[in-house]
């Protein structure tokens, strides 16, 4: 996946069809998704709204945001807490997508939370987007078990397909405070792209921070910290993250007949390069 394509999509999407007249247009296109418009300032806690508007689409100078979710299907299987400060904010839930608990804050505009099919999140799943032009996305069939991804400055946390997350994570794509250099006064802690590839386990209490760049089948380790570079099919762990071993990778299942079945799915990733 090339990411920065897919943020720079994204965006084009949020601009052209979400912010200009042509939005519902598009919007009437998704035929297998409901689409529920709220206002500017709106907040709810329950499973699912059931006093807003679906499919009743808003004027073009309206500022509203956007819950698309599949028809006849609730991705949230317990309390989620939605709130949105600002306009043309997207939360996507494709069909098979699932939400334990979950806390969802978008502070400003145009940004997207989207949760591709089969993304499931059990435990605590917290995004709060902090500023306009901002993505989260999670890739088919990655999950978490209690995780927290935070945006700035307009950058983004792009998690690819079949990643697994374990409890108490923090993905973070800014330190959220300048730290400048005295002489110059330039800034030296700039807001950067957080990239984790397929097929990635991040185990229990890590902490990835802005910059991150995580290649396809690696491991990084329990209360790792991650700032920098992994290669692919590495292990790493550590304070800050160090590789201590190569040309390893990880399945989920313990059962030998599922097994089999990651193995070969996982056969089908060893060929590709490493992004």
């Amino acid at each position: 996946m090339n990411y920065h394509q897919l943020s720079q999509e994204i965006f084009n999407l949020i601009e052209s069809n979400f912010s200009k007249s042509d939005r519902n247009t598009f919007l009437s296109q998704l035929d297998a998704y409901e689409i529920i418009c709220v206002k500017k300032d709106t907040s709810y806690e329950q499973q699912l709204p059931k006093n807003l508007s679906i499919n009743k689409l808003p004027q073009a100078n309206e500022a509203v945001n956007y819950i698309i979710i599949g028809k006849n299907y609730n991705p949230f299987l317990k309390k989620t807490a939605l709130e949105f400060h600002g306009s043309n904010n997207v939360f996507f839930a494709a069909n098979k997508s699932k939400i334990g608990v979950g806390d969802i804050r978008f502070y400003d505009s145009e940004g997207m939370v989207i949760l591709n099919e089969n993304s499931r999140h059990k435990n605590w799943f917290t995004v709060w987007m902090h500023s306009p032009r901002s993505c989260v996305y999670w890739g088919k069939d990655s999950t978490s078990s209690g995780v927290t991804c935070v945006t700035n400055d307009s950058k983004g946390i792009f998690i690819d397909d079949d990643c697994m997350v374990a409890a108490n994570t923090w993905i973070r794509c800014s330190d959220m405070h300048d730290i400048f250099d005295l002489d110059s006064r330039e800034v030296i802690n700039n807001a950067a792209d957080v990239l984790i590839g397929s097929h990635v386990w991040i185990a229990q209490q890590s902490l990835i921070l802005k910059g991150a760049n995580i290649k396809s089948g690696s491991i990084i380790g329990a209360r790792s910290l991650v700032t920098g570079e992994i290669p692919c099919f590495s292990l790493a762990t550590g304070s800050p993250a160090k590789v201590i071993k190569q040309n390893v990778s990880w399945h989920r299942t313990k059962e030998e007949s599922e097994r089999q079945d990651e193995l070969a799915r996982l056969n089908k990733l060893l060929p590709i390069q490493c992004f």
